[in-house]
């Protein structure tokens, strides 16, 4: 099983010719988010995890569409 990230043009063809299963969808505004609260965190002295996990949407052929505002032009 192939799955890719964040809705590349190639895996986003490669899900619609039924060559790759899913890719994830990150949100870049909760990442940015989240590291600056991370580092604000770090620099007042507080104790911080030493990883963040967040969540990713998973895009299947079932919900493609999900990826063609961030795939425009290219797919």
């Amino acid at each position: 099983i192939a799955v890719g990230a964040d809705c590349d043009p190639v895996g986003y063809r490669n899900i619609e010719a039924g060559k790759q299963y899913a890719t994830a969808l990150w949100d870049p505004f909760a990442l940015g988010r989240t590291g600056a609260e991370v580092t604000v965190n770090l620099l007042k002295g507080a104790e911080v995890p030493k990883s963040t996990t967040l969540d990713a949407a998973t895009v299947t052929k079932g919900n493609l569409a999900t990826c063609d505002e961030a795939i425009g032009k290219y797919k």
